[in-house]
């Protein structure tokens, strides 16, 4: 048995780190056990051959004053202000993202644009009611006619289930109160006023970036956990988390193909509630085990591209609204930051793919999915296969939880259970199931630990 003194927090992400770098610094011993061989989660830096790889692409956005005063002591000149540059693939042309009114216009034509028109006021002359799934709520906000052309069959790419499945807080949470009515007053230059808040995060012209990609926060929190004694320790797998008598005893692990036992007084998680359930010992009851069984998660592919070009598309990041091919979005790491790549007459590309692992694309050989990915770029861009010098691929697993009809029921009765194990505490995306940013995750953990610090300094 090796002590992990006083707190074991199960995952190395955004909340996970940032709950070791709030204990550290109240002078609580901390371990942080991360399966991956890189902290930060789906926020994490992966360098290759000169480049640094943000799997996903992640904004510096935030309205908590105490997460932006985090960055700037931790990152202080090594964070940059971006103008940001983002578009939608639709019908061979590229339309700006958030929409603007002008271009989408032309990319319709007149027939489809008066369509669009009459259905976008019928929808709020004759709103759906009540609102249960995605399909509903996008329909009421925009029309049919342009939630069908613009948002539908990438929603469902994305997420792996029609959108008449998917349940109406997955818009709520990632694209907030933006609406036609909202995107018209965004194209047309009217601010809201202070009494409305700040912009929706998919309005929002600029965000800050650091040089090297968001990996360079969570390195900065290592080494100030790693100071105050405490541990990170990587490639470190939870296999059981052992219960007795209503606590978490004891921490089963894997590090690297070795078991070892890890005990802790409080245990902070961050693992996909379905997994952390289904690894308790000894095992909930079935209605528990059941939900947890029933909670969906999507998968997440980059196959990152160099390519011996200065320039291929001017965006930091762009939406494919495209059938034919099997990409959703590409990232240009380039244009997040000038040192994400080190060789100026190079650019790095993202193509990412969303899936579950059962499926075939999951399963592809790195080699067969870096030649999809040539395929697909040649299709959308003309990219050819020649031009691209190297790629690698990340694979992601878990990335996002699926908000599908039953989630909510599912998750609270997992937090009915988990709320009577005194000393554990889950947090995190994929800690409650919820569709958080990175900021988020990091207030949240801030607020978990402010709730134990004082149980434990007593």
């Amino acid at each position: 048995m090796r002590d992990s003194a006083e707190v074991a927090v199960i995952g190395g992400g955004p909340a996970g780190i940032t709950a070791a770098y709030k204990l550290s610094e109240n002078g609580i011993n901390t371990t942080v056990l991360e399966r991956d061989p890189v902290i930060g989660g789906l926020s994490k830096t992966v360098f290759h051959n000169g480049c640094y790889i943000d799997p996903g692409g992640h904004r510096f956005l935030t309205d908590n004053q105490d997460i932006r005063q985090l960055w700037e002591r931790l990152l202080d000149a090594e964070m940059a202000e971006c103008k940001r540059n983002s578009s939608i693939f639709f019908n061979g042309r590229l339309l700006d993202y958030p929409l603007n009114v002008r271009n989408s216009v032309a990319a319709l034509g007149t027939g489809d644009i008066l369509s669009a028109i009459a259905s976008y006021f019928f929808s709020h002359v004759f709103p759906i009611k009540p609102v249960i799934t995605f399909e509903h709520l996008m329909s009421n906000r925009f029309g049919k006619k342009l939630y069908e052309t613009f948002f539908k069959e990438y929603t469902e790419r994305v997420i792996g289930l029609p959108c008449s499945e998917i349940s109406a807080d997955w818009a709520t949470d990632r694209i907030q109160d933006f609406s036609m009515g909202n995107a018209l007053k965004h194209a047309v230059g009217i601010k809201k006023s202070d009494k409305d808040g700040i912009k929706t995060r998919t309005q929002v012209k600029a965000f800050h970036y650091p040089a090297y990609g968001p990996g360079t926060l969570w390195d900065k929190m290592a080494v100030h956990i790693k100071k105050r004694k405490s541990l990170i320790i990587n490639n470190a797998e939870v296999v059981r988390v052992h219960l007795n008598d209503g606590e978490v005893d004891f921490l089963e692990v894997n590090i690297e193909g070795n078991k070892t036992e890890i005990k802790g007084r409080h245990y902070l998680n961050t693992m996909p509630l379905r997994e952390l359930i289904l690894r308790l010992l000894p095992l909930p009851d079935d209605e528990v085990a059941s939900a947890a069984h029933k909670l969906k998660y999507r998968d997440f592919i980059t196959v990152a591209l160099i390519i011996r070009k200065i320039l291929v598309f001017d965006e930091q990041w762009i939406y494919i609204n495209n059938p034919s091919v099997k990409v959703c979005r590409l990232q240009n790491y380039k244009n997040w930051s000038a040192s994400m790549v080190d060789d100026e007459n190079k650019t790095c590309l993202g193509i990412e793919y969303f899936c579950f692992q059962s499926d075939e694309i999951w399963n592809l050989p790195d080699k067969d999915l870096i030649e999809l990915a040539k395929r697909e770029l040649f299709l959308l861009f003309k990219i050819n296969s020649e031009d691209v010098e190297d790629g690698t691929v990340i694979r992601m697993p878990q990335a996002y939880p699926v908000y599908d009809l039953k989630y909510e029921d599912n998750v609270s009765i997992i937090m009915k259970y988990l709320n009577n194990i005194s000393n554990l505490h889950t947090m995190g995306r994929n800690g409650l199931h919820k569709y958080i940013n990175m900021d988020h995750a990091m207030d949240m953990a801030i607020k978990v630990c402010n709730k134990i610090i004082p149980l434990i300094q007593k």
